[in-house]
């Protein structure tokens, strides 16, 4: 088994969205500025014995650059297709997609996937399909949510996808949230969990929030259940959006094993 971490462009924003209160102005230091930071936008290719799993399809190229808050950046080789190929394959050849949550940096290509299995938290998609549904636009960034015209498989518990890549869920993010762990044979354990924890800063200890969080508690308890998994399988976390962590990390068509 091999993971491919696809490098899907950056971000752009002030710090203090990914880390609440990362600058701050005091009585002493009254005029503080903001960071303006660069966070990776990946996804994670897994080679199993019984197909490929992608977590996460990144952002759509269309967005490149409308945010205002958190602009969007590709170069032509960070588009997924473009990824795929380095290590030879295509979107069809993916059977399976996992998604952590259905804001926009993590599902905007979701298009390219109607032939594939996806699954997603049920707590997630029913959030965004009834606020679609009467009219209301959830809160977030679900742009590009889609609920509709792909193989859903709503996720509810923990579960086993193959004996050796087990789909975790940590919400407070979102409504509902997925995680991965993934046991590897030479480089050991992996858990993947996206903007559950968006960096090292966040993970502490102690546990620092992000900003527009769904559930503050429910947020506080994932950052618990991850690192009880951390010291449980001696694993390693890899952040959701953290760019010095991101550049230490094998990228495609490098692999862990």
């Amino acid at each position: 088994m091999r993971i491919y971490l696809l490098d899907l462009g950056w971000m752009e924003g002030d710090e203090n969205w990914m880390i609440a209160l990362s600058s701050f102005a005091t009585k002493d230091n009254r005029n503080v500025r903001s960071r303006w930071s660069e966070f990776p936008v990946y996804g994670v290719l897994i080679e199993t014995e019984t197909g490929l799993i992608l977590y996460d399809t990144g952002m759509n190229p269309a967005d490149c650059d409308v945010s205002n808050r958190f602009p969007y950046y590709y170069r032509d080789n960070q588009l997924l297709t473009e990824q795929l190929k380095l290590m030879n394959y295509k979107v069809e050849d993916i059977s399976a997609v996992v998604l952590s949550h259905l804001h926009d940096d993590h599902c905007g290509n979701l298009g390219l996937f109607t032939h594939a299995d996806v699954y997603v938290a049920e707590s997630e998609f029913k959030y965004v399909r009834t606020e679609k549904t009467n009219g209301r636009t959830p809160r977030g960034a679900y742009k590009r949510a889609l609920t509709e015209g792909f193989n859903f498989k709503l996720v509810k518990a923990d579960f086993w996808l193959t004996e050796k890549v087990k789909v975790i869920n940590l919400p407070g993010h979102t409504p509902g949230f997925l995680g991965l762990q993934v046991h590897l044979e030479k480089d050991g354990v992996k858990l993947f969990v996206m903007d559950a924890s968006n960096s090292k800063q966040n993970y502490g200890p102690p546990a620092v929030t992000a900003v527009g969080l769904y559930n503050n508690e429910q947020y506080y308890n994932s950052i618990e259940k991850i690192r009880n998994l951390e010291k449980e399988h001696n694993a390693e976390v890899i952040f959701g959006h953290d760019m010095e962590q991101f550049r230490r990390l094998r990228q495609a068509p490098d692999f862990y094993t």
